[in-house]
C-alpha cells in the first residue's frame, strides 16, 4: 500500500513537469534570431512564404507580414521585422505589466 501512494506521489510530479515541457515556445524571443531561422535561403530578407512556414494561423500570419512590409516589396528585411514586433509590455496578451496610464 505505501508503495502504492508512493508511486502516486512521484507521478503527481512527473507528469506536469512533463507537460510543461511539451508546451509551445513562447512568442516574443529574439527578432534577429526568428529571422535568422526563417531566412532559409539566406537572401537577407523574408518572402511572404519563408515568414509563414510553420505558423499556427497562415491567415493571421499574412496579415503580420503585410503590416510590417512598410515598403511594399513584398519582402520583410530585418528591420522591418524589429519595427513591426511590439516592444516588450506592448503587446495584446494577458501579462501581468502595468499599462502606461497606469505607469504613470
Amino acid at each position: 500500500m505505501k508503495t502504492t501512494l508512493a508511486m502516486l506521489a512521484l507521478a503527481a510530479l512527473i507528469i506536469p513537469a512533463q507537460a510543461q515541457e511539451k508546451e509551445a515556445p513562447k512568442r516574443g524571443g529574439d527578432p534577429a534570431k526568428m529571422f535568422e531561422k526563417k531566412d532559409t535561403n539566406k537572401d537577407g530578407s523574408l518572402s511572404l512564404e519563408e515568414f509563414i512556414k510553420d505558423a499556427p494561423n497562415a491567415e493571421k500570419a499574412t496579415a503580420a507580414f503585410k503590416k510590417m512590409d512598410k515598403d511594399g516589396d513584398e519582402k520583410l528585411t530585418l528591420e522591418e521585422v524589429k519595427a513591426g514586433r511590439p516592444a516588450r509590455g506592448e503587446g495584446k496578451g494577458k501579462g501581468k505589466g502595468k499599462k502606461k496610464e497606469d505607469a504613470e
